[in-house]
């Protein structure tokens, strides 16, 4: 697999800012490589190479920070002065860098070609149209890899190169004025402690497909109180507002609801929430600032632990830093965000799961707002199943969700094991965050005419 790279070495850039006289330098840089086979309509519809690379410059001068970005071939001498010029615009800022090179890791790329992948999503497309012949497929499956590099003028300097194969098929079944959409995929990524396996398409046919006998009958529901199942592709109901909550922004502004509460008991006492950096395809051994990752427990059995901070958030609560200083992109300053947001292991079956809760929602993907700082959230149910005495019946439409976050963490009763087994502990991954299905005593459902 090709390893990307930049168009300069990052030492001439490092160079030439300081020959201009900045007092304090850091450069960023990322380049990816990406090999996308893409499905469209049953069949095959393209094979792409792509590639990007960018670097960030951030200068001081006089105490006020300017950043300049370029991105393919660039003229070095431009970008430094560039940089240099916004910072005489910008307001006195404290220089924060960090000063010691962190951990990386080197890991090897996986055995995988175009071809594996194109052959793929073929047999997986074969497989879901025998099974139901009038359906429209839909998908993509793809490598690619990643290098992320950071050097600045207190000594700095460090790289890693990730690696990346992930892909999804979706389907589409229309009835009328019935319409079903329905998908299922994974991200595979090495690991220092070893791989995490190959794509298992077949198991996101058999995850498409049981949606598809799930989704067969529509059922009516009437506004109400109930108790719901919320699976990994629609936690962010729950945790959106939770990961707000944590942020050092919000607690040094106090604008969190729990800027006093550590130590204080904010969940249910089943209720953890902690931080693995180097889990799944989202870990990375250190942040956009140069700071080590680190496993982190938020909420340990209920009770609220810490929160997440890049340098200059935990300076302003003088806290230690928490890696957790991240770029939005190339042409912004780094933030808190946190990355790898892991609930506890499953202690039930998804059967178990669904007889626990004997009837109610089943809440698979939702739209709408799903919160903010203040845990209020209005969604729309846009994939979700009634159960009736411990058996899924049905399919729901119309239906929407209302509540607040930071209540339902009060609500949560059983955690058990997501239904498609595509992790080998229970949970599944939803974007970045890790997570099994999560069983709440109430939650509020309103029927729309």
């Amino acid at each position: 697999m090709l390893i990307p790279s930049l168009t300069l070495a990052p030492e001439q850039l490092m160079e030439a800012a300081q020959a201009a006289g900045a007092e304090a330098i850091e450069i960023y840089w990322f380049a990816s490589h990406s090999r996308p086979v893409t499905f469209e309509g049953n069949r095959l519809k393209q094979l792409e190479q792509l590639e990007s690379s960018g670097i960030a410059l951030r200068v001081w001068q006089d105490g006020r920070c300017g950043l300049a970005v370029g991105c393919g071939p660039i003229d070095i001498d431009y970008l430094v002065e560039k940089a240099i010029a916004l910072s005489t615009l910008s307001q006195p800022t404290e220089i924060l860098l960090a000063e010691h090179s962190p951990p990386t890791w080197n890991l090897s790329p996986p055995d995988i070609t175009v071809e594996i992948l194109v052959e793929m999503g073929k047999a997986g497309i074969e497989q879901l149209r025998a099974m139901q012949p009038d359906v429209i497929c839909n998908g993509e499956l793809s490598y690619s890899a990643d290098t992320t590099g950071l050097m600045n003028s207190r000594g700095l300097q460090c790289q890693f190169v990730d690696f990346n194969t992930d892909g999804y098929l979706g389907m589409e079944w229309v009835r009328g004025e019935d319409f079903l959409e329905v998908d299922s995929g994974q991200s595979i990524s090495p690991r220092p402690e070893g791989a995490e396996g190959s794509l298992q398409p077949q198991l996101w046919v058999q995850a498409i497909h049981r949606r598809l006998q799930w989704g067969q009958q529509v059922v009516e529901v009437a506004s109400g109180n109930y108790p719901a199942i919320v699976l990994p592709t629609a936690v962010e109901m729950l945790l959106d507002s939770v990961i707000e909550a944590l942020d050092g922004r919000q607690l040094s502004r106090k604008a969190s609801p729990w800027w006093d509460k550590q130590g204080a008991r904010i969940a249910t006492p089943d209720f953890c929430l902690s931080q693995m950096p180097l889990l799944g395809s989202y870990g990375v051994p250190f942040d956009d600032q140069g700071i080590a990752t680190q496993s982190l427990d938020f909420i340990r059995d209920g009770v609220m632990q810490q929160g997440y901070c890049d340098l200059r958030f935990a300076r302003k609560l003088g806290v230690e830093p928490t890696g957790n200083g991240f770029r939005g992109g190339l042409n912004s300053y780094p933030e808190p965000a946190l990355f790898n947001a892991v609930l506890p292991c499953p202690s039930r079956s998804f059967p178990e799961l669904l007889k626990r809760m004997d009837t109610g929602l089943l809440i698979e993907r939702v739209m709408g707002n799903c919160g903010d700082v203040s845990g209020e959230f209005s969604v729309s149910v846009e994939l979700g199943y009634w159960v009736e005495n411990g058996e899924i019946v049905g399919r729901v439409k119309d239906v929407m969700l209302a509540g607040n976050s930071y209540d339902l963490l009060h609500k949560i009763d059983a955690f058990g094991a997501a239904p498609d087994g595509l992790t080998s502990d229970g949970r599944d991954w939803a974007g970045a965050y890790c997570v099994p299905a999560v069983l709440v005593s109430e939650l509020a459902a309103i029927a729309r005419i």
